[in-house]
């Protein structure tokens, strides 16, 4: 059987940039996922290389089974009180304009977890755009 070849533009490298590195530290230093991560997504160089990562709220587990994303799944963790201080101190270390936060219960979205969004947006709504991801699977 022949070595199927692929374009180079299709390859994924292997991050090398200081600022994968430094996104990477920050984040691990202040307890807090990314969807990236979490999700072992190809490109995660590219995208904290570049200072930027989906902030998942409530953890690192996701209430939806999609059998497409390697995030894991089960039930609905506790709110973090100190989650959006934490997001905002990365969201300043890293220097970012844009940031998107994802509920990982975006099927159960209640009072609480709405909160828990808005203290992050109200804590940075002075110094950036911010989002909020209420679904992540595909259309």
């Amino acid at each position: 059987m022949a070595e199927r070849k692929h374009p180079d533009w299709i390859k994924v490298r292997a991050p090398v940039s200081p600022e994968y590195f430094r996104t990477k530290a920050i984040l691990g230093e202040l307890k807090l996922h990314s969807v990236c991560q979490e999700a072992c997504c190809p490109n995660i160089g590219e995208c904290f290389s570049h200072r930027t990562a989906t902030f998942m709220l409530m953890g690192d587990v996701c209430t939806r089974n999609c059998p497409y994303c390697a995030v894991a799944h089960g039930k609905v963790r506790p709110l973090d009180a100190d989650e959006p201080r934490r997001i905002a101190e990365a969201v300043a270390r890293l220097g970012l304009q844009h940031v998107v936060v994802c509920p990982t219960a975006a099927q159960h979205i209640s009072r609480p977890l709405l909160m828990q969004s808005n203290r992050i947006l109200s804590r940075r709504a002075s110094r950036c755009w911010c989002q909020t991801s209420r679904d992540h699977s595909p259309a």
